[in-house]
């Protein structure tokens, strides 16, 4: 899922209207890639991965993934993604000799990876290209993960815009997002923002929207 950027701890993660309105205009004027991204280091305030930024350090990896409760945390998403996996290649095993239009292990390997996320779709598209290392089918499979990725949920995507510009408004009139606010009176981050995606790719999907000085704008949410 999306990665939404939050304030240091102790710090009010919520701007006033101008501030945040101000940002977002700024990520126009520089053609920012998108919410969900890392902003610039004037801006940022920190967070938990910031003692992972910087040059390759495997004492540095260690003493992260060794923090807390990180350890069972890594040691659950392996588990689900070997299962994952596993339940791929149990399916394409017993569908190897089925007729093409009876099979589902095309996509359920698509969605599989689709589903553990964007690293794993990135892996999908490369390999799509070596059909001389995973046969053809399965590269004709992975071969619409270029282009018809599965989106994630609009939910997700308008609660990432709302703390990666740090405002807990509502994002725009009558928009699905904290509309009790809006209704209450409470003031817009947007004059306008799409309900739901005009389009999704392997990284982010994007949403049409207005600024209230009147410009268009395409806001891209980062997976």
């Amino acid at each position: 899922p999306p990665a939404a950027r939050t304030a240091q701890d102790g710090q009010d993660p919520s701007p006033s209207l101008e501030e945040a309105r101000a940002r977002l205009e700024d990520m126009v004027r520089r053609g920012d890639a998108g919410v969900g991204s890392q902003a610039p280091a004037s801006e940022w305030q920190g967070d938990e991965y910031d003692a992972l930024r910087g040059d390759f350090s495997r004492p540095k990896l260690l003493a992260y993934f060794q923090k807390g409760l990180r350890p069972g945390l890594v040691a659950a998403r392996l588990a689900v993604i070997v299962a994952r996996l596993g339940d791929v290649a149990r399916v394409w095993t017993a569908e190897e000799g089925k007729p093409r239009e009876e099979r589902t292990r095309e996509v359920m390997l698509r969605e599989t990876l689709s589903d553990l996320g964007p690293v794993f779709v990135k892996i999908g598209q490369t390999l799509s290209q070596r059909s001389d290392l995973i046969g053809e089918d399965a590269a004709q499979a992975l071969k619409k993960l270029q282009e018809q990725n599965k989106p994630f949920e609009d939910e997700l995507a308008w609660r990432t815009i709302a703390e990666d510009l740090r405002w807990d408004g509502p994002l725009a009139p009558n928009h699905p997002y904290m509309r009790e606010a809006w209704q209450a009176g409470a003031p817009t981050l947007f004059a306008e923002l799409g309900d739901t995606h005009i389009a999704a790719a392997s990284l982010g999907q994007v949403y049409r929207g207005r600024l209230h000085s009147g410009q268009e704008v395409a806001v891209k949410v980062q997976r």
